[in-house]
């Protein structure tokens, strides 16, 4: 995933509730890719607003009580394809629907959890290693992510931050295999994993609040 400035992707908001959808059908998908076209076509910036489960007051500082995650971004194959959609516009070619069933992010019935993270400094970039593997709790039942990956970190500034402003920034993703359990689309539970400081992270989790 490419990486997007957290306050300019924090722009715009959708006050829509939907259900997530898991494993949207091609008519679907098309309207997505076509969504970030347009978007692109605006000369807008790609809103992750939406998708947005939680969020830093201000993302232009750094409290270090609040850990090494800026934002989580609830990334459902919807939302995937119209970031692909709007990547591929911007970069001056089209993406297919047939191209995005390929893509591994837009596989049926998972789902992406992305974190959006900072390092402890400008030099250390083997943070993101550090940091433990997540799961989603729903009730009585916990789905371990199937694999995590992470972006190349690269180097961001926080311009309202105390020390060391500079700093190390990168995706994190969790992928969740969800397929055999198709209610879970509207399911409320919580996130959990560790940062690479130690902090824990319990973060509640409304599927049914994403497109």
């Amino acid at each position: 995933m490419k990486l997007i400035s957290l306050p300019a992707a924090l722009l715009a908001s959708s006050t829509a509730v939907h259900a997530a959808n898991l494993a949207p059908d091609d008519r679907q998908l098309a309207a997505a890719i076509d969504r970030g076209r347009v978007l692109a076509a605006s000369h807008g910036n790609y809103s992750l607003k939406k998708n947005i489960a939680w969020a830093v007051p201000d993302a232009r500082t750094i409290d270090p009580t609040q850990g090494a995650v800026d934002a989580v971004l609830v990334a459902t194959p919807i939302e995937r394809a119209t970031h692909a959609g709007f990547l591929a516009a911007i970069n001056g070619r089209q993406v297919t629907v047939s191209e995005a069933r390929r893509s591994e992010q837009l596989r049926p019935g998972w789902l992406r959890i992305i974190l959006f993270t900072h390092g402890p400094n400008a030099k250390d970039e083997s943070y993101v290693d550090r940091f433990s593997n997540a799961c989603l709790v729903f009730g009585d039942d916990t789905i371990v992510a199937d694999k995590m990956d992470h972006s190349e970190p690269t180097e961001s500034t926080y311009p309202l931050a105390t020390e060391n402003r500079e700093r190390q920034v990168a995706t994190i993703t969790f992928h969740f295999n969800l397929s055999s359990s198709p209610q879970l689309q509207a399911a409320r539970g919580r996130l959990r994993f560790t940062d690479d400081t130690g902090h824990k992270f319990d973060q509640p989790i409304d599927l049914s609040a994403y497109p």
